[in-house]
């Protein structure tokens, strides 16, 4: 919780919730931290953050700015979640 809050400090547009796999961090009333940060690692060489808005459109650009550097400061947990979300769309097991 503390390192939540701590996030929530730095990070005001990010929220936590609760997930049938735990806690997430997303976006106020947006997409979660993960998504946001998997549509713009799948801009290939063009800008991520612009790929973000494109898709996100709802979404305010300082909200997916932070989001995208929340996940830079949670690398691992963020990378965890993107793989297991890409091997469940491929069909594979967990």
């Amino acid at each position: 919780m503390i390192a939540e809050w701590l996030a929530i400090e730095r990070f005001p547009e990010i929220e936590f919730r609760d997930t049938a796999v735990g806690r997430r961090a997303a976006v106020r009333g947006g997409p979660e931290v993960w998504e946001i940060v998997a549509v713009a690692e799948s801009a290939a060489a063009s800008d991520g953050l612009t790929a973000a808005k494109s898709h996100f459109t709802w979404v305010p650009p300082v909200a997916l700015e932070q989001a995208i550097a929340y996940a830079e400061t949670q690398p691992n947990d963020i990378r965890r979640i993107i793989e297991r979300n890409r091997r469940l769309a491929g069909g594979l097991d967990s």
